[in-house]
């Protein structure tokens, strides 16, 4: 039985069948079943930054876990509490607060529901061929069609604005725009990055507005544009910021 009929039997075929299988790798090279490597240029989708089989990352894994495993958010924590104040130091955002989820999804769930909670009933902004996740509501932020139409009827009261297009930005974001969202490096979009004058543009018009900027550095963050996030390059700095 090849790989992808292994796979299958036991797997949701919510991808495309895999026509390798990876065992193992080390820095940024992976290993498949029949002993041939490769340059990996994914990354994980962008999640395996500092490379796999890492010792740093492995020998702190291993210490935590011989310690103490998970305990929920029902009880407090040194290292949480320690992740925390790191994530803002870095963040340059000093009066930062940090809500630890478990995807880039469900932190731009979290968006939605804080500015909703904040101005109920608000519209959203979000950029065309943008990807902000494959839950429902991340979905209904993703200006890709082809991604959004199997599981429509998505969230209402969205709207979606051409990217580096002032015009575009000022027809889309109003008084009942509760927040926006931004790639500032598009990534399933096609890796088109966004323009200073642009971006200025948006966080203009949210402040007008009184409305979120919402900067989404799931895959920018953490150092992958040189800055610890892309926002840093830019004259703006968001209100929300999933990574």
């Amino acid at each position: 039985m090849n790989v992808a009929k292994k796979w299958n039997q036991f797997i949701a075929p919510t991808y495309s069948p895999p026509a390798i299988e990876l065992v193992s790798g080390k820095g940024t090279r992976v290993t498949d079943s029949q002993g041939k490597s490769y340059l990996d240029f994914i990354s994980g989708i962008a999640v395996t930054s500092l490379g796999h089989a890492n010792e740093d990352i492995a020998r702190a894994i291993t210490a935590q876990l011989g310690k103490l495993g998970h305990v929920s958010n029902l009880y407090a924590n040194p290292i949480t509490r320690q992740l925390a104040e790191r994530l803002i130091q870095i963040s340059g955002m000093p009066n930062a607060k940090v809500f630890f989820c478990n995807s880039g999804a469900e932190a731009n769930e979290a968006a939605m529901k804080f500015i909703r909670a904040a101005k109920p009933k608000s519209r959203f902004a979000s950029l065309e061929n943008s990807f902000h996740g494959r839950t429902i509501g991340a979905l209904s932020l993703t200006g890709q069609e082809e991604k959004r139409r199997p599981f429509s009827p998505l969230l209402t009261k969205i709207d979606f604005i051409q990217a580096n297009s002032a015009r575009s930005v000022n027809a889309k974001i109003g008084k009942r725009t509760g927040g926006v969202w931004l790639e500032l490096i598009q990534g399933e979009g096609g890796v088109v990055p966004l323009s200073n004058e642009f971006v200025e543009r948006i966080a203009h018009q949210a402040t007008k507005y009184s409305a979120a900027l919402v900067i989404d550095e799931v895959q920018t963050g953490i150092g992958r544009t040189g800055d610890w996030f892309a926002y840093q390059k830019y004259n703006v700095a968001p209100d929300l910021m999933p990574i």
